[in-house]
């Protein structure tokens, strides 16, 4: 059902003109949006915890976009995107980072959104797999890196 969904909101082409709209939401460059999915974990939580580190001038908050909402580790800043708080996190964020391009419907043309697949191999097979159809093809080429 949502697959359909999508393919009607691509066919009158709501992605370009959303992404055009929330574009003009200025973004804040050392805002740093984090998500991982089921966890804090995976390839993201260890980049995460490195940009901490490198980067303590930014800010780096972690946004939950599924429910229920996990235990949050400690000194990490976290939002549920289902809040007003999270939404408005999500739009002003300069850089966001993924493992499943939880967000890229919402990626705006002025937003970078870095997606770590749950591995970096997944995106050079991506090209290889011809089982996968162009639609999803389409959605992976939405993020930036």
């Amino acid at each position: 059902m949502l697959f359909k969904i999508d393919a009607i909101f691509e066919r009158i082409g709501c992605y370009t003109f959303l992404g055009y709209i929330l574009g003009l939401i200025p973004k804040d460059n050392n805002l740093m949006v984090w998500t991982s999915y089921p966890s804090f974990g995976d390839s993201v939580w260890i980049y995460y915890e490195y940009c901490k580190q490198e980067y303590p001038e930014k800010n780096h908050v972690w946004i939950q976009a599924r429910k229920p909402v996990l235990e949050v580790p400690k000194d990490v800043i976290s939002y549920n995107f289902w809040s007003i708080k999270g939404i408005a996190i999500l739009l002003r964020a300069k850089v966001i980072f993924t493992n499943n391009n939880e967000f890229y419907r919402l990626k705006s043309r002025n937003q970078i959104l870095i997606d770590f697949w749950h591995g970096i191999p997944i995106k050079n097979i991506l090209n290889y797999d011809n089982a996968l159809g162009t639609r999803i093809q389409k959605h992976a080429y939405k993020t930036s890196y």
